[in-house]
């Protein structure tokens, strides 16, 4: 007769809303990728949510674990069994008494008039053009200070010249038609930059995420103003499904329905309230820390996304 062995599980901080309405008793899966600080895991379901180191920005798919990663392999299964996920043999997880993290939205009553908005982005944009050694498509942000204060995009700086190259043209053509506030053209440039770059998110994925929250962000604050319909954004997202893999089309969808990384969610929404310099430099040096380039792809997606603010007369 076999003994049992009892393996004490460990206990987790905080979960994002997401994940936590997803592992319910029953579900089972696989892990899809690991990485130093995040591992991904997949439902026999199809639902992507991931696992994610302490130091890491919290997102509604994310659990914050106390444990390395190393731990995991790729391929290792995965169950909930009650109020435990267990991977493996060798490790259980506690999900009962962890925090439910939800993003942070705009306040309503704070919201600033959009031309107060289009200052507080340029007042951001000074200072992130003077952070030094930009990765990914990081290097166009010269493009969008060109466009905010020339009304020309200026040409791109990067070490990583064979990226930018091959994305300048899609994102110039973003910069304008954000300044026409043309979401069509938009979603049609965009497809352009779907899978451009290495990795798990490829850069050009990274960006067009951080772009199309934005959008969504402007809309769901000033509808008035940014009024444009769902149908290209949904055409897009439709076209995107076969054109990166899977792990990178969650994430992108879940951006464009305004769904991001904590600090991009406190960034546009200080942007809008029109908090100080110093709170939005904060965003800024939490979002450009996730991944080896991903961070800094959202950024200048987002600070694309904000020419919106600054459409042509």
């Amino acid at each position: 007769m076999k003994t049992a062995i009892l393996i004490q599980p460990f206990y987790i901080k905080q979960i994002g809303r997401a994940a936590q309405r997803l592992l319910t008793p029953g579900l089972r899966g696989q892990v899809l990728a690991v990485f130093s600080n995040a591992a991904y895991l997949y439902s026999t379901q199809g639902e992507l949510f991931w696992l994610a180191t302490e130091d890491t920005p919290m997102h509604r798919r994310s659990l914050q674990i106390p444990f390395y990663l190393c731990e995991l392999e790729t391929g290792m299964d995965f169950t909930v069994l009650g109020n435990f996920l267990r991977l493996g043999d060798a490790i259980t997880i506690d999900l009962a008494n962890a925090y439910s993290w939800t993003s942070r939205t705009f306040d309503p009553q704070r919201l600033l008039p959009l031309g107060a908005v289009s200052a507080c982005f340029r007042e951001i944009l000074t200072e992130v053009r003077c952070l030094p050694g930009p990765k990914g498509l990081g290097g166009t942000i010269e493009v969008i200070v060109g466009a905010a204060w020339n009304g020309d995009a200026c040409a791109a700086s990067s070490s990583e010249a064979a990226l930018i190259d091959q994305a300048s043209p899609a994102i110039q053509e973003l910069v304008e038609a954000c300044r026409a506030r043309d979401m069509a053209r938009i979603a049609q440039s965009g497809l352009r930059l779907l899978g451009l770059g290495p990795g798990l998110t490829p850069s050009g994925d990274d960006y067009l995420g951080g772009l199309l929250f934005t959008a969504h962000c402007l809309k769901a604050a000033y509808p008035a103003t940014f009024s444009w319909g769902l149908e290209p954004v949904m055409n897009f997202l439709h076209r995107a499904r076969s054109m990166t893999n899977r792990i990178s089309y969650t994430i992108l969808s879940d951006l464009a329905h305004g769904h991001g990384p904590e600090p991009l969610h406190d960034l546009v929404n200080w942007v809008l309230q029109g908090e100080t310099a110093q709170c939005l430099l904060g965003a800024v040096n939490r979002l450009i820390g996730i991944g080896h380039t991903s961070g800094w792809d959202m950024l200048a997606g987002a600070l694309n996304g904000m020419l919106l603010t600054e459409a042509k007369a």
